[in-house]
């Protein structure tokens, strides 16, 4: 696989899933916020920064943080020769997204000047993880000056930092694109299709030959082109995908231990063999498929090519989109299985995730390795792995829309709404109503709400507020509303005005500070990147907006960022740039 390829399905996913959450306030470690504060802390006391970026959701992260960051000998060393920045994977999307890495949780030391000197993904031993930090900690006191501006790194933090030859922040061209020929749009359609055909796995569906990511807006991508040209091999790559995906043809049943061994595994986390334990477990027995044949519902992604091996969060926003591509996939081929997936995948969103009170859906359900291993009998008797009850605006505008696309698609019923007087598209249009009413604010919409902690936070965020547009634009198509329509241009003006970049073209990806409301915000950030999938995103958006208002300045805004990239020779397109291109090429031959 050329890098061509590799840039256009590398994915940050992370490393499996916690079963308790990690209460950082309660820590041993004294940890800080992100802000300018600690870090003129950090110059101050002429100490380094170690800075942990875990996700609720995250297996490992649980694990490091229970049997490494929480061992007294590692704790009182980090307060002593560090200073300690504790950063939330999902509430604080805006700080992740300039530090990635190929896996959660993510430990980095940074200078006392903020130069960023180590990156390190995944579980770390206590031991290994002490005798690194004492390494680390020596070597900065033998240095008399702090090196800066080494073209490498420009002060991350300040959202100043300009990654070289990556092409998600050079300037593009010295003029904006303002018109794209029937050429150079063919070139993106064709380009998708080269890199999907090329990375393909024929064998087990999906793409790539090592991890399987679902990549459902690439597979629905497929499902669109076969309607549009009728070419059956367009609809055979995803039937072969979600086959395997599912576990419809992996052959053999899925063998796990005896479930004593497993209860006990599961109820003494304590032990000092357990991670080996757990890890021998995941090696030794092998589940086949994303979905869950026992609760319902995906997991996150699977370590291995035939889909074996799953990690077993489950993202609510990952089950929306996914839920979607069966939905679409069986309305195509009428095939029975994958509207059963559909309905039990529903349902299982529904029972886990919908806050029926508030209107509203959840965001995670943390994984526990060993629960997903027991039959289920044995699940009951210990229960469920706990769920993120915080509201996410990119999560629910997702499963709005697959709820909206769900009601569609009769006789979907999923089994909790049998009888019921409640129909999906009620659910959604509630859950519509609690982002409205909770979540869009005069600086976009919130990118997460927690009514029961009374924490909110982030606005300004690219890809929250162009979910959010597309939710409320899809609720307009059910209803015919045209409030609906009304707040989806809201958020797009918004967008428009404070992400646009007038002069190149092309969208930014966050603007925070304290002047926008952000209580713990880095002061004056300003401007994020402009990152390709997300700019793809936005194209798509507009175009979406353009043929419902049939305004011009969608349309030109559209050609705009489909044309900043143009000059990107290193990245391929992506499915939204691929659908836009398609749409404007109809345009262009009537």
């Amino acid at each position: 696989m050329n890098l061509k390829i590799i840039s256009f399905f590398f994915f940050l996913f992370f490393l499996s899933l916690p079963a308790y959450p990690y209460t950082h306030s309660t820590s041993l470690i004294k940890w800080q916020e992100y802000s300018d504060q600690a870090f003129l802390t950090a110059k101050k006391e002429n100490k380094p920064v170690f800075m942990l970026i875990t996700a609720i959701w995250c297996h490992w992260c649980n694990v490091y943080e229970e049997k490494s960051l929480e061992d007294k000998d590692a704790a009182e060393y980090i307060n002593q020769n560090y200073i300690p920045i504790f950063v939330d994977y999902d509430k604080r999307k805006d700080i992740s997204r300039q530090y990635p890495a190929s896996g959660l949780p993510i430990t980095i030391i940074l200078s006392p000047a903020g130069e960023r000197l180590i990156t390190a993904p995944g579980y770390i031993p206590k031991e290994r993880l002490l005798e690194n930090l004492k390494k680390t900690a020596r070597s900065l006191g033998d240095r008399e000056t702090e090196k800066r501006g080494d073209g490498e790194t420009e002060r991350r933090r300040d959202g100043e930092t300009k990654k070289r030859g990556n092409g998600e922040t050079e300037k593009r061209s010295i003029e904006k694109v303002t018109h794209l020929s029937s050429k150079e749009l063919k070139k993106i359609t064709s380009g998708f299709k080269e890199i999907v055909l090329s990375s393909y796995d024929k064998t087990y569906g999906g793409f790539g030959s090592s991890q399987k990511i679902p990549y459902a807006d690439v597979l629905e991508s497929l499902l669109y082109l076969y309607e549009e040209e009728k070419d059956k091999k367009w609809l055979d790559m995803v039937t072969n995908s979600l086959d395997h995906m599912a576990g419809l043809r992996q052959k053999g049943d899925d063998k796990r231990p005896e479930p004593e061994y497993l209860i006990d595994l599961y109820k003494n986390r304590d032990r000092k063999d357990w991670v080996d334990k757990v890890i021998e477990l995941q090696k030794k027995y092998k589940l086949s498929g994303l979905y869950d044949r026992i609760d319902g519902g995906f997991f996150r992604y699977s370590a291995e090519r035939d889909w074996a091996r799953p990690h077993f969060e489950k993202l609510l926003s990952d089950n929306a989109d996914i839920i979607r591509l069966y939905l679409h996939a069986y309305r195509i081929s009428k095939n029975e299985k994958y509207k059963k997936i559909a309905e039990d995948s529903l349902n299982y969103a529904l029972t886990t995730f919908y806050n029926e009170q508030d209107g509203r859906f959840y965001n995670s359900q943390r994984s526990d390795i060993v629960y997903y291993y027991l039959s289920e009998k044995d699940r009951k008797a210990v229960g469920s792995p706990d769920v993120d009850r915080a509201a996410f605006a990119v999560s629910q505008s997702k499963m709005i829309i697959t709820l909206l696309h769900a009601a569609d698609t009769p006789p979907l019923i999923p089994p909790l709404l049998r009888g019921d007087t409640r129909g999906l598209k009620d659910i959604a249009l509630s859950c519509l109503r609690f982002i409205y009413k909770n979540m869009v604010t005069e600086n976009g919409v919130l990118s997460y709400y927690d009514p029961a902690k009374k924490e909110k936070g982030l606005t300004g965020q690219l890809e929250d507020n162009l979910w959010a547009i597309l939710a409320f634009k899809e609720a307009y198509l059910h209803t015919k509303n045209k409030g609906y329509l009304d707040t989806a241009e809201t958020l797009a003006q918004f967008v428009v005005i404070n992400l646009y970049d007038k002069k190149q073209g092309g969208f930014y990806e966050w603007r925070i500070g304290e002047a926008k409301g952000q209580g713990s915000g880095v002061k004056g950030q300003g401007l994020g990147e402009k990152a390709y999938l997300l700019n793809g995103l936005a194209a798509y958006t507009m175009l979406e907006l353009y043929k419902l208002t049939n305004k011009e300045e969608y349309l030109k805004t559209a050609k705009e960022t489909i044309g900043a990239f143009l000059p990107d020779k290193n990245k391929p397109s992506s499915p939204y740039f691929q659908r836009s291109a398609g749409y404007l090429i109809k345009g262009l031959s009537k």
